[in-house]
């Protein structure tokens, strides 16, 4: 038990306890406080977003956007980006510590290997622990699989079914579902004279400035 000790907390096994014990920490916290949850649901998204292919990425240049974008080609080769950040962190440091402590256990006679072999065994151990955590991330995949957020200019086109008793400039509500079959009850207006009553089926054709879906009831042209 001593020289378990001693080899923890001596090098290189040291840098993976003291990776440990703040992966640890950081759990503690993060279960006591509420905000260790990583079940992302679809939900409407309250902007207009842009598509993500409108996104660019001309701020990112020189070696530095190289080295990242290396980096996080290793990652997702490996699988690690299947984990959330805070999971592979904790993943990578308990294998990597216990792959350290068992390398050390073997060629180190005291707490610690020496500079030279602690190096290398603190390479290795982290090679070990990016594999493994990569392999747990493949496994785990869909317990952390994210479903995008829907943007509202993504209903345009489908079919809702109004709620209240009238829609019109100022008023009405309907229920739409979306590609990923979940229901909405959105806010929904209509400037010509209709009848549109609770039960009725519209076609949501726009979104105008305030986030409100402008609908037709004209559907008989994709019934």
């Amino acid at each position: 038990m001593a020289r378990l000790i001693d080899i923890s907390f001596g090098f290189p096994t040291v840098i993976f306890t003291t990776l440990v014990l703040f992966s640890l920490a950081y759990w503690v916290v993060a279960l006591a406080f509420g905000f260790a949850d990583f079940d992302v649901e679809a939900e409407l998204d309250a902007d207009l977003s842009p598509d993500a292919s409108d996104l660019s990425s001309d701020g990112a240049t020189g070696d530095g956007a190289n080295a990242g974008s290396s980096l996080s080609g290793v990652f997702r080769g490996l699988g690690v980006h299947y984990l959330p950040i805070p999971v592979a962190f904790s993943f990578v440091a308990l294998i990597g510590w216990a792959f350290s402590l068992f390398a050390t256990w073997l060629v180190a006679s005291a707490g610690s290997a020496g500079v030279a072999l602690g190096i290398i065994i603190t390479l290795l151990a982290l090679v070990v622990g990016l594999v493994v955590a990569g392999r747990i991330g493949r496994i785990m995949r869909p317990v952390f699989e994210v479903t995008p957020a829907v943007r509202r200019r993504d209903l345009i086109g489908r079919l809702c079914v109004i709620q209240t008793g009238r829609v019109d400039r100022d008023f009405g509500q309907a229920e739409v579902v979306d590609s990923e079959k979940s229901t909405h009850l959105v806010q929904v207006r209509c400037a010509i004279d209709n009848q549109l009553t609770a039960g009725a089926q519209a076609l949501i054709v726009d979104v105008d400035d305030d986030g409100l879906f402008v609908v037709s009831p004209d559907v008989e042209a994709i019934t």
